[in-house]
């Protein structure tokens, strides 16, 4: 536990740590885990306090060899089952060619989703939509979120498929993004 108190000592409330610019020299493990429905846990207990995960989210870096926890002295390696938040509300501004749709996810990230964070598709059990939140860190579509999206897909044809093949897309931010 002395572990996670450096850490959580060691952090600024609830706003964004330039994670990317840190190059920290030491690197350790820490038990901690991000579950599949973005839920917190320390040597396999429940984080209960929303603010701890929040602070944590801050500090999230994705490298090629897996999740990182980043200070400026030290990154601990942490385990996600999948991926690291969950998207749980968009909000549509707008309709048509000028319509932008907005996340936020469980740790109360908000994106608008296009160029800088696209919708991508994964295959992982099923295809299912995630949004890009920062830094190559995404967030999985709640059900309730995917059902809201694919009501606002267009179909398109999909030109030159032999057979005809379609597929889905929405816009938001002027980008176009398949979604299925």
């Amino acid at each position: 536990m002395e572990e996670l108190d450096d850490l959580f000592d060691s952090l600024k409330p609830f706003r964004l740590q330039p994670v990317g610019d840190w190059k920290p020299e030491k690197s350790a493990e820490i038990d901690i885990r991000i579950d599949s429905a973005g839920g917190w846990h320390y040597q396999g207990s429940a984080i209960r306090r929303k603010r701890i995960s929040k602070l944590f989210s801050t500090l999230l870096r994705l490298e090629e060899d897996g999740f990182y926890l980043v200070t400026p002295a030290l990154k601990y390696r942490i385990r996600v089952d999948e991926v690291p938040f969950v998207a749980v509300e968009m909000r549509v501004v707008g309709e048509n060619e000028s319509q932008d749709l907005y996340f936020r996810t469980s740790m109360d990230d908000v994106v608008l989703a296009g160029k800088h964070h696209p919708l991508t598709i994964h295959r992982h059990a099923g295809p299912a939509p995630y949004v890009t939140i920062r830094g190559g860190l995404q967030a999985k579509l709640t059900r309730s979120v995917h059902y809201q999206l694919a009501e606002l897909a267009v179909e398109e044809k999909i030109p030159g498929s032999v057979p005809a093949a379609v597929r889905y897309t929405v816009r938001s931010n002027g980008v176009v993004m398949t979604v299925g």
